[in-house]
């Protein structure tokens, strides 16, 4: 797609080539501003990379929606530059749309695992509080029992409980730490009664 402005924002010139990609006629081009035909959202970014490009910027680099002759719009990446001695910039564009699109899908998706993750971790966190707090108590109350008189069956039963109840905790924790593993954050224990946190990146 080529084109030819003039410094009074208007087309001077296009190609057949960008009004096959908008729809519009040459007449329709040329007998509106240029700034008409772009999304009003983009309006302001545009206008200022245009009064650059008036003042005498060598080159401008430039990606908005244009209105097509249907009523949709179209991403176009822009480039362009002047020639102040005429008062005209000359500017090559190419349809942008597709690559926009797909750029939008993957911030969406990423927003969605983002948000899926932190979802995980605040169930993983509420878990723990859940389980540890019943679980904690079962243990405690194993260790207390296991002082007593207990006949030989009793502590048979006691024993496995108690042993149930520490793998169920080391079972816990597992899955706690692939929790932290997984958000980026590792507590690794120096062996000296200290701990160091670790952000992944």
């Amino acid at each position: 797609m080529i084109c030819t402005l003039g410094f009074d924002g208007r087309f001077k010139r296009v190609n057949p080539a960008f009004l096959r990609t908008l729809g519009h006629s040459v007449e329709t081009l040329l007998s509106r501003p240029m700034i008409d035909f772009i999304h009003e959202d983009d309006r302001k970014h545009t206008r200022e990379l245009f009064d650059r490009l008036c003042q005498g910027a060598s080159c401008v680099d430039c990606r908005n929606r244009c209105l097509c002759a249907d009523g949709t719009y179209k991403w176009l990446a822009w480039q362009a530059v002047p020639s102040v001695d005429s008062q005209v910039i000359c500017a090559v564009a190419r349809d942008d749309t597709e690559r926009k699109t797909l750029e939008d899908s993957l911030r969406h998706a990423k927003n969605i695992a983002e948000s899926a993750s932190e979802a995980k971790g605040q169930f993983l966190a509420n878990m723990s509080h859940e389980i540890r707090t019943p679980l904690n108590a079962v243990i405690g109350y194993s260790t207390l029992l296991l002082d007593t008189q207990l006949s030989a069956q009793q502590l048979d039963y006691l024993q496995a409980v108690r042993t149930a109840a520490d793998a169920l905790l080391g079972q816990l924790n597992a899955i706690l730490d692939l929790s932290k593993i997984e958000s980026g954050t590792v507590i690794v224990d120096a062996g000296y009664g200290e701990t160091f946190s670790h952000g992944l990146g």
